[in-house]
């Protein structure tokens, strides 16, 4: 039974990062969801952040450097993330950051969050694109449905702003 047991919280967690992988960052939203406090109105946040040039570091120093930067991405994200935000490694060299709470209590701690990490360098001196999103979250809404919808438009968002630093 024990070992069903970790290997049940295996599957939660990226094995590279040590954060939340994919399914484990919608497992944790649920459960945070249900432990959140009846509030109304009640809103996920989302912040999406994905590694600028990582292809480049991969083509030029390999994937033990790759590696080497996502890990050092993962410990400014948890850091930054401070024991209030959810915090995953969605695959490759996208991040992710959720929180669930009330509007005026998520507000300005997305607004920071955004701009440390749009400022953040990192040891390889790479920086990371962020963009974020909220969506509304009702007693009928599925959380994990909405959870997927606030990433979608988050990581969206995150996508323009990478444009916009970074022409093509």
């Amino acid at each position: 039974m024990s070992e069903l047991r970790s290997r049940a919280r295996e599957s939660l967690v990226d094995p590279l990062t040590g954060l939340h992988n994919r399914r484990g960052l919608f497992a944790a939203v649920a459960a945070t969801a249900i432990t959140t406090p009846d509030v109304e109105p009640k809103v996920i946040c989302a912040v999406a952040a994905d590694v600028d040039g990582m292809k480049g570091v991969n083509d030029s120093y390999g994937h033990h450097t790759g590696d080497a930067v996502l890990v050092d991405v993962a410990q400014h994200m948890r850091a930054l993330a401070a024991n209030r935000w959810i915090v995953a490694r969605l695959g490759g060299d996208e991040f992710a950051c959720i929180a669930v709470g009330r509007p005026a209590d998520l507000t300005d701690r997305t607004a920071e969050l955004v701009e440390r990490l749009g400022r953040a360098r990192m040891l390889s001196g790479l920086t990371v694109s962020v963009g974020s999103a909220v969506v509304p979250v009702d007693a009928d809404s599925d959380v994990r449905q909405s959870a997927h919808d606030v990433l979608r438009i988050a990581d969206s968002e995150m996508y323009r702003a990478k444009r916009s630093r970074w022409p093509a």
